[in-house]
This record gives C-alpha cells, structure tokens and sequence, in this order.
C-alpha cells in the first residue's frame, strides 16, 4: 500500500535557519470522507474535532503552541491583515494576507485549487502567507502584500524569498469571460495568461499571472521556487474544489523561530 507524505516544504525556505514553514497533502489526518483525511478547513462542513486534531498536529509539526497559529476568514479580497504579539487566535480576520516580524507567531492560508504562497525576507526576517484565488490574483493582493511588507517593514526584494505551493493548472482551469474581462483591467497584455477554448470559457493560468506580480516587485527566478505539483489533475496528493466540490483544505504555513 503507497503512504503518502503529509508535510512537504520548499528547497529553499529549508535552508533558512530562522522560519520553519510547511504546505500540507490531503493525509495524515484524522478527517473522514469526504474530507480524507488531512482537512484543516473549518468551514467546509466538516466535523469540528476532526479539524482540531489535524490543527494540532500542523502546530506540533512547527513546534508552536496552537494558541500562537492564526489562520484568517479567507474572502477573496485584496486585504492584508498584520499579525502581533498579542493577536487573539480566536479571532479570524477578514483577510487573504497574513504578514508578521513576531517569532512564534505562525501564519497559516487554507487553498483547495488557489494558488498559495510563502514570502521571506532573509534580512527583516519578516514573512507572509498569500492565498490568491482569480480574484485575489486580479485585485493584485500578491503584489500588495509584497508593497507593504516594503513600507511597513523595509524589505527589498533581492532580500526575499517565495515558494508557490500546489494549485490548479492552467490545463484544467476553466473560467468565463467575467475573469478575463477583469485580467484585462488587471494586466499589461493579458492574453498572455489565458487561452479562449471556446466562444465564452478560457484557460487562464493563476500561476503565471501571480508569477508576474513577483516579477513585477522585482524577484527573480532563482528566488522563487514551485511545488510543481496541480491541485486539480492528483487527487492523491490534493484537495481539489473543482474537481471534488465538497472536500478539504490544505494548509500554507511559515513561523519566525
């Protein structure tokens, strides 16, 4: 029988002594069908002790206190929430950005298909989470964060890092011209992100477009590194909320030691 892992990590953020960081699979939980079994998702109907569990064990997997874990209500938006010393666990912010200097502080962004998205600052030592659905990618909350994380924190970007954990493929993403109106309005030549399949859907690469905004702010290639890995097309690996509808959510998570 093939087990299969239930942490992964970048090459890259690994090799920095100073943050510990994780994307989780879909095993290595306690979840049952149809949220098997890793799902650190706790609203997507299932059962609140499952969820627990599988919160505790990515907390004890970056050797933080849960208390000290914030995830955020995640509503598709271009808003960047900052987390402090004294931030209440309990309390979910309405954000798609979580950025903190705090060490034991750990960030942590749920996708199901979105694109997720580590960033380091090896100077600062600051870091943020990125969940960029289509219209998180349009509204620019990648570059957003990058910007602030400038402003408030005085990072540069040849002193970052980023790592772009599993998310659906531009292959398998279907999407109308509603998306593709708003890429037009969000980028210069769009057209290089989609591609028309018919006379109202397209293909339109999530990836490539919020690769584009890391370029923009000034990283190069060999700062960013890709899990490779399509939400959509390994179901053995991944929840897919296109493929699945009703399923699990994956965790993107980082802490300053």
């Amino acid at each position: 029988m093939k087990t299969y892992p239930a942490f992964f990590q970048f090459v890259n953020m690994a090799q920095q002594p100073w943050l510990t960081h994780a994307y989780t699979s879909r095993h290595g939980g306690v979840s049952k069908a149809p949220y098997h079994s890793f799902n650190l998702g706790d609203h997507v109907g299932d059962e609140p002790e499952a969820v627990a569990k599988n919160r505790l064990r990515l907390a004890e997997y970056l050797n933080i206190v849960p208390e000290h874990v914030c995830y955020a209500n995640q509503v598709h938006s271009d808003t960047i929430y900052m987390v402090r010393e004294n931030h209440n666990h309990l309390i979910l912010p309405d954000a798609d950005a979580l950025v903190t200097d705090r060490p034991g502080r750990a960030i942590v962004i749920l996708t199901a298909d979105c694109v997720p998205i580590l960033i380091a600052d090896t100077k600062q030592h600051v870091v943020a989470a990125v969940h960029a659905g289509w219209k998180g990618t349009v509204q620019s909350i990648l570059f957003k964060t990058l910007n602030l994380m400038q402003s408030v924190y005085q990072s540069h970007p040849e002193d970052m890092i980023a790592g772009i954990g599993p998310c659906i493929s531009a292959s398998v993403y279907k999407v109308g011209n509603d998306v593709i109106e708003k890429a037009e309005q969000a980028f210069p030549q769009a057209e290089r992100f989609y591609t028309r399949i018919s006379a109202s859907k397209f293909h339109f690469d999530l990836l490539k477009a919020n690769l584009y905004w890391l370029h923009a702010f000034g990283l190069k290639k060999t700062q960013i590194e890709l899990s490779g890995y399509c939400s959509f097309s390994q179901a053995d690996y991944w929840y897919s909320a296109r493929r699945e509808g009703r399923t699990g959510r994956m965790g993107t998570a980082i802490v300053l030691r």
